[in-house]
C-alpha cells in the first residue's frame, strides 16, 4: 500500500466545521525552491471537530478573495490526501485540495 496514493473521504471521516484563519498565495515549489509562480491560494483552517487542528488547503485560481479573519468556511469538491511526515518519525501529514471556498453565514444571526 502506498499512502501517498491514499485519499480520505472528508464527510464520512468528521473533516468538516472549518475556521478560516489565514489565507496566503499557494506557490510553486521545484527541488524544494520556490519558483515565483503562485498557483492560487493556500487557505489555512482550524477544524473544529478536531481539537481545531490545522490544515492547510490549497485552491487554485481562487477568486473567492476572502480575507484572513476568524469566520467558519465550507469547500466544494474537498480533496484530502495522506502523506509520510519525513520531519516526524511514524507520522502522516495531510495536504488537502478544494474547487473553491465561501464563506457559511451563522444561522443565528448577528446579535
Amino acid at each position: 500500500m502506498i499512502i501517498n496514493e491514499m485519499y480520505i473521504d472528508a464527510d464520512k471521516s468528521g473533516f468538516k466545521g472549518f475556521l478560516l484563519v489565514d489565507a496566503k498565495p499557494w506557490q510553486e515549489y521545484q527541488d524544494g525552491k520556490k519558483t515565483g509562480k503562485v498557483l492560487g491560494t493556500t487557505y489555512t483552517v482550524a477544524m473544529t471537530g478536531h481539537q481545531l487542528d490545522k490544515i492547510n488547503v490549497h485552491i487554485a485560481n481562487d477568486l473567492a478573495n476572502l480575507e484572513s479573519k476568524m469566520q467558519p468556511v465550507g469547500f466544494k469538491n474537498l480533496h484530502i490526501k495522506l502523506y509520510p511526515d519525513y520531519h516526524n518519525a511514524g507520522q502522516v501529514g495531510i495536504t488537502a485540495t478544494a474547487d473553491a471556498i465561501a464563506p457559511i453565514k451563522s444561522s443565528h444571526g448577528d446579535k
